[in-house]
């Protein structure tokens, strides 16, 4: 089993990498397993890398070559997964089911059994 980090997690440690003036992708990475303190296989979905690519696209132009830079380390080091209509199944089943539930929540990741 395997866990898919959602496009805000991603765009939160963005947002600290800038903070910091930077670092490199190890350091994400390890920044990431303590905030979620996860011992298995981690990932994104290929949506994910879809949407942070398109934030790429969508900066504006004198923070474009570091967020390219930043979502790039990140499908290096987080390799996007397919996302069929199986693991959108899957992924449906994850999180809060009430409007409640939803609004108290903030979505971060599902842990997929398709993930290895």
């Amino acid at each position: 089993m395997g866990t898919l980090i959602d496009t805000s997690v991603f765009i939160d440690l963005e947002r600290a990498h800038t903070r910091r003036g930077g670092s490199n992708i190890g350091e994400v990475a390890h920044e990431l397993a303590e905030q979620i303190g996860i011992d298995h296989d981690v990932a994104m979905s290929s949506v994910t890398a879809s949407k942070l690519l398109h934030g790429v696209h969508r900066a504006k132009a004198e923070l474009r070559a570091r967020r390219e830079a930043f979502v790039e380390m990140a499908i290096t080091a987080f390799p996007p997964q397919p996302f069929d209509l199986l693991t959108a199944r899957i992924h449906a089943g994850c999180g809060p089911t009430s409007s409640a539930e939803v609004r108290r929540s903030v979505p971060t990741m599902c842990s997929s059994p398709r993930l290895r």
